[in-house]
Order: structure tokens, then sequence, then C-alpha cells
């Protein structure tokens, strides 16, 4: 076996490790993501181009050390620190990084597969995590009644009402049928956007007790 034969199963080797490792962090990254914003889609081509371009800035910036002038060094260095930067901002999910990190490729069907895989997502790239603040102009203690489908029932959230002589109506308890099927949009990550946000607010970003509010509410949406 030749010395060229050597050095090439061990680049294809160290490609093959690097490869499942940016998928192993990108799966990694995903899940909690979706432990953490379950009404979000998926991001998990994102986490790994983003993951792969960081790591190819950083084999490039390795090859900056082979120029001879101090002054190539650095101007060659710029673009290793650009294409590291894009890769560690996609991650975090930024509009720019995503759009310079497709440039960057300079691979024809990246461009095409980031053109339509950012669009369906670009109104939840910039996202600061899923901590959602109460409104400031909406009192506290007011009762949010929306009405929302569940089942085959178009039903209000308020959980209680008091009528002109001071009795409170009380109204029914969910079956534990609307339980179960409230906990199954929260596994399932297919949750009503504008009722986990109303969870999250009112838990003040405690993801546990969010999903426990919003289940919560969730179920209460069945009771007429």
């Amino acid at each position: 076996m030749d010395e060229l034969s050597i050095w090439s199963g061990i680049i294809a080797l160290v490609g093959l490790v690097l490869f499942a490792g940016s998928f192993g962090l990108a799966l990694s990254y995903n899940r909690a993501l979706q432990e953490e914003t379950p009404g979000n889609r998926r991001y998990l081509w994102g986490y790994f181009f983003g993951i792969s371009l960081a790591v190819i800035g950083v084999s490039l910036w390795s090859l900056v050390f082979v120029l001879d002038r101090i002054e190539w060094r650095l101007l060659a260095s710029l673009l290793p620190a650009i294409v590291i930067a894009s890769g560690v901002y996609i991650v975090q999910r930024r509009r720019w990084a995503w759009v310079l990190g497709t440039v960057l490729s300079l691979m024809p069907i990246i461009w095409l597969v980031n053109a339509i895989y950012g669009r369906n997502r670009w109104d939840e790239f910039d996202q600061q995590g899923s901590r959602i603040e109460d409104d400031p102009s909406r009192p506290r203690n007011e009762p949010q009644l929306v009405r929302r489908p569940i089942g085959n029932a178009t039903v209000a959230s308020a959980t209680t009402n008091v009528n002109a002589d001071g009795d409170t109506n009380r109204p029914k308890e969910p079956a534990k049928e609307d339980y179960a099927r409230a906990l199954d949009e929260v596994e399932s990550a297919k949750v009503d956007r504008g009722l986990w946000a109303q969870a999250l607010a009112e838990t003040e970003g405690d993801m546990q007790k969010a999903k426990a509010r919003y289940i919560r509410l969730r179920a209460q949406q069945a009771v007429k």
C-alpha cells in the first residue's frame, strides 16, 4: 500500500468521524429545540448545516499556516473566520447567517435546498429561546376567552363566569379523553401556538409548568 492510499484512507476516516459527530450533535440540538418550543418546526438540517460549516471553517484555518508570508496568512484567515462565524450563528438560527452560509457553500443544490428550508422557517429565525413575556397592556387577572376547535366542538377557555347576581357558574370538568388529547399535542409538538404562548407567559417561561398549564387550558376548551 503506497503513501497516497494511506493518506486517502486517513482523510476518509476523519471525514466520516466529523460527519457522524456533526449529525449526532445536530440531533441533540434539535431534540432540545423540540422540547423547549414544541410549536416550532424541526431544525435538524439547519443544525447540521451550521455545525458542518463551522468544521469546514476550522479545517480551512489550519491550511492558512502553510503559507509562508504573514501578510498572506492574515488575508487568507478572513474567509475561514467568516465561514466559522456563519456556521455558529446558523446554529443560533440567525437570518443573516443562514443567507451568508448558504452563499458561502458555493453549491447550487444547497442554495435551492436552503432557500426552501429557510423560507419555511423564516418567522422562527432570530427567536431568543421560548420565554414569552406577558403583555403589559393586558391586566394580569383578566381572563382570556379564546374560542378554538377541539374535536368536534368549538368552546371557550374561560374557567369561571360570574352572573349579574354575583353567583358563580362553574363549567364541567374536562373528561380524561380531553386531557389525553392535549397531552398528545404536547408530545407530538403539534400544539396550538397561541395557547402555548399563553401557557409560557403565565408560567414565566418554566417549560415543565408551561406544559402542564397548556394541557389544562387545552382540555378546558372541550368544556362548554
